[in-house]
C-alpha cells in the first residue's frame, strides 16, 4: 500500500495496486506520503523547472504605406 497527497487540495488517496502506485510515482501532481510510525513523512520527488518563456505585450504595430 502507498498514500499519495494532491499539490493542489492536499487530499491523501492510497492505493495498493502495483500498477496504481507505479503510474502515481510518475505523476507530477501528487506526492508521495511514507508513514513512520504516527510520524508522517512526506517525500518531494525533484521537479524540473521549465525555463520562462516572455512574449510581447499588446496588439503589433501597424504596418503604415
Amino acid at each position: 500500500m502507498a498514500k499519495f497527497r494532491c499539490l493542489r487540495s492536499g487530499n491523501i488517496v492510497e492505493f495498493t495496486q502495483a500498477v496504481d502506485i507505479d503510474s502515481m510515482v510518475g505523476h507530477e501532481g501528487y506526492e508521495r506520503v511514507i508513514e513512520d510510525g504516527e510520524a508522517v513523512v512526506v517525500v518531494q520527488e525533484p521537479v524540473q523547472v521549465l525555463p520562462l518563456v516572455v512574449k510581447p505585450r499588446g496588439r503589433p504595430a501597424k504596418n503604415k504605406q
